[in-house]
């Protein structure tokens, strides 16, 4: 679980996943609070996506009903990772590619 994380100014959004993928295993699930700024020259929303798609995680974005009712905020957001494969290029031990990028 982390929160406020991820800010592009300040901080790359790729050491952020790689170290999410060195720290997890095919049983985590690491959630993400996200505080969207609209000061940045690239939108993390998609950006850090992308990022985590490429990683070899899925990328859930969790639905505000789903949450606490005194944490729902407007501009936060909650994501919810999962990796796909314990290999480092997203490919399953069978060489056949894990990454569902229709999500």
């Amino acid at each position: 679980l982390a929160a406020d994380c991820i800010c592009p100014k300040l901080y790359p959004m790729a050491p952020l996943v790689d170290a999410l993928k060195r720290v997890s295993s095919l049983k985590s699930t690491i959630l993400l609070c996200y505080d969207h700024r609209c000061n940045c020259e690239v939108d993390p929303r998609v950006k850090f996506r992308e990022l985590c798609e490429e990683a070899g995680f899925s990328f859930r974005v969790v639905p505000r009903s789903e949450w606490h009712p005194d944490f729902v905020l407007e501009d936060c957001y909650m994501w919810e990772l999962k990796k796909l494969s314990d290999s480092r290029d997203g490919k399953s031990d069978g060489g056949v590619n894990t990454l569902d990028k229709t999500t």
